[in-house]
């Protein structure tokens, strides 16, 4: 695999911050093919996210790459 992508790993001490989208059923279908779920590049996952306090289901992609070493993880700031 060339260059970055981007993926999360589970940590019971960690977390993740970004953005919850409501999505059609067409945008999730053209989101799957843009990450490449079909092709074994991305799994899809529905994982519960907060946001302003109160707990819902929230649709994740995750790295389905095996290779991908702890080396490679990184801190952003």
């Amino acid at each position: 695999m060339r260059g970055g992508v981007a993926s999360i790993a589970p940590d019971e001490n960690d977390s993740v911050t970004g953005v919850v989208w409501n999505i059609s059923t067409v945008d999730e279908a053209a989101l799957d093919r843009y990450e490449g779920v079909g092709s074994g590049n991305y799994r899809k996952f529905t994982t519960d996210v907060v946001q302003n306090g109160a707990r819902m289901p929230a649709l994740i992609y995750v790295l389905s790459i095996a290779e991908v070493a702890v080396r490679d993880l990184v801190t952003w700031s």
